[in-house]
């Protein structure tokens, strides 16, 4: 038998935000607007922030679009940064290798770097936040 100290909700709410999170992220990082038939291996920026085209925006963008998913993992796993790279990693680089079959998107290991580290400051802050409160799960 299963005993529930108040947190079980909590961390129920957490791992589904979690899982909505790395879901909302496939919808927008991964889903192409114009697939072909054939990949574009010439365009992969493979070296984080060197290989063009480096925007301040794009880094700026792919930042929060990490941040639902370090957030969430906060809440839900007890190791939240580590939970928010194993969650965001593989999730980022599948959207950058969908990026490969499109003429008008850019497969670029920076953006991969920013989801990452989006998700890592996150899930971060929540925690030195929660800590701070008292909070020591």
């Amino acid at each position: 038998m299963r005993i529930c100290n108040g947190r079980c909700n909590q961390v129920k709410r957490g791992r589904a935000g979690a899982i909505f999170a790395a879901l909302a992220l496939v919808l927008v990082a991964v889903v192409p607007l114009d697939p072909v038939g054939h990949a574009h291996w010439g365009k992969v920026a493979l070296i984080p922030f060197v290989s063009p085209p480096v925007r301040l925006l794009d880094v700026l963008g792919n930042l929060l679009l990490g941040v639902p998913a370090g957030l969430a993992s906060s809440w839900g796993f007890r190791r939240g940064v580590l939970a928010a790279v194993l969650l965001t990693t593989p999730v980022s680089l599948l959207g950058e290798w969908t990026q490969l079959y499109s003429h008008s998107r850019f497969p670029s290991a920076t953006d991969v770097v920013c989801n990452v580290a989006g998700a890592m400051i996150a899930a971060a802050a929540y925690s030195a936040v929660m800590r701070r409160r008292g909070d020591t799960r």
